[in-house]
């Protein structure tokens, strides 16, 4: 049995990526509407209503996967050699993309098929819908974005399975809801996963996270996925604003750093204990096969394709202005944020390519190397497998770790237990995940 083990843990291990045709190419369709606007959250969003032109949402989806892939992906010289990377996950995300037509998302299939011919079949491609549990008619809807889009894998917004905390976090849905909403996915899907938020606020305790935790656990009944998230407070929320409220009504006290850290390691203790293995700071899955791959492959620094309003993407080429065939070029962009102005862009004569931002969007310039690495280490650190040395080389065009990272301070933090340098690659420690967002810096020649 353990034999067993070993031999899945080294068949699965991630060697990373060395050559071009080799980096996954996922597409992530952001739909930008919600029935209710959560207090939390700090994503491009707008309160849904029956003036959504979902027809119109539809075509600008379509058209600007049409001219993302004939302009961009096809002005690179590399013609069809980037049509013959397969696209390899598919994430509808939002807002709340289960609000939009069925018809929306089964267009924007097609133009992917006729775009990426080499693609796998569509039932070979992890295909994920976003939901909330008070969906209306939540089985028949789940039923038929299988039946007609293809989905495969189901992201639950949960968030908590205690009343009360989710009224605290502005949810439209009770705990019953929730608990329905996990059965009935896991009776439709091989592929479910929920989110539960933690570190709520000061009074959540230890011995009350458990006793959620390990009853949400149970309700995955050891198979699937779970994202276990801490509260965080981004500015332009509204509980951002409650952090420096002067009223005792409405003034937010999070815990402290102690606390924080506390509430992790038994998150991470109790997950694992029920056969839930952590594989990224936030992520935890039962087995490899349900590992979600759309994310992985940001945090792995592949190439990914989002449309919609305000959506992101990554662009690896072969560097054309430069005599070395070896050479890539990294390229980022940025989709206008207002639904109204992004489908104005796109139906526009005017369009060059995508609905991008144009102070953010030059095809000329990519990402220096230095730029690459850094988003590399602070995707790539956030997982159990780190950065691997071949793609973080190739990724900088021939950049090695001892190039780019302060290696005094890399060998402190490997003596104090927080890093870990391997000939092949650079990982934290469980420790040292809990402080990601502070040891970046130091690690970094500046």
């Amino acid at each position: 049995m353990i034999n067993k083990i070993v031999k899945n843990v080294i068949e699965n291990q991630f060697k990373g990526y060395n050559k071009l045709k080799d980096l996954p190419i996922s597409l992530f369709v952001y739909w930008p509407y919600c029935s209710k606007i959560c207090p939390y959250c700090n994503f491009n969003k707008y309160r849904d209503s029956d003036k959504v032109d979902h027809e119109r949402m539809s075509k600008s989806l379509s058209r600007e996967l049409e001219s993302f892939v004939k302009n961009i992906y096809l002005n690179s010289n590399e013609n069809s050699f980037i049509r013959e990377r397969p696209i390899t996950s598919i994430y509808f995300g939002g807002g709340t993309p289960s609000l939009a037509k069925i018809s929306t998302f089964v267009e924007t299939i097609e133009t992917m098929k006729k775009l990426f011919p080499s693609s796998l079949s569509i039932e070979d491609i992890e295909i994920t819908l976003e939901v909330n549990p008070d969906q209306k008619d939540l089985k028949n809807l789940l039923k038929d974005f299988k039946k007609y889009v293809g989905v495969n894998r189901v992201s639950l917004g949960v968030q908590s399975l205690v009343d009360k905390d989710l009224h605290f976090l502005g949810r439209t849905h009770n705990r019953i809801q929730a608990e329905e909403s996990i059965k009935i996915a896991r009776d439709l899907f091989d592929h479910v996963t929920f989110d539960l938020i933690y570190s709520r606020t000061i009074d959540q305790t230890l011995e009350q996270w458990r006793n959620e935790l390990r009853y949400a656990l149970n309700l995955a009944d050891g198979n699937g996925h779970v994202s276990l998230y801490t509260l965080t407070f981004e500015q332009g929320t509204s509980f951002y604003r409650r952090l420096s409220s002067k009223g005792n009504k409405f003034k937010i006290i999070p815990p402290d750093d102690q606390k924080s850290s506390d509430l992790y390691d038994l998150t991470v203790c109790e997950a694992e204990a029920m056969g839930f293995q952590q594989y990224e700071i936030s992520s935890f899955a039962s087995s490899h096969n349900q590992k979600g791959k759309h994310n992985l492959n940001y945090w792995r620094s592949g190439d990914f394709i989002g449309i919609g309003p305000g959506a992101s993407s990554r662009l690896t080429t072969l560097n054309n202005n430069n005599n070395n065939n070896n050479q890539i070029s990294r390229y980022s962009f940025k989709n206008i944020l207002h639904p109204k102005e992004w489908m104005e862009k796109l139906n526009s004569k005017e369009i060059l390519c995508n609905a991008f931002i144009e102070d953010e969007f030059n095809p000329t310039i990519p990402l220096t190397n230095f730029e690459v690495a850094e988003e590399m280490l602070l995707n790539g650190l956030r997982t159990i497998e780190g950065v691997q040395l071949s793609t973080f080389t190739f990724q900088t065009n021939g950049l090695t770790f001892d190039q780019f990272l302060n290696m005094k301070q890399v060998e402190i933090l490997q003596e104090q237990g927080f890093l870990i340098l391997e000939p092949t690659c650079l990982k934290l420690t469980g420790n040292g995940r809990k402080l990601l967002d502070t040891i970046i810096p130091k690690i970094l020649k500046y």
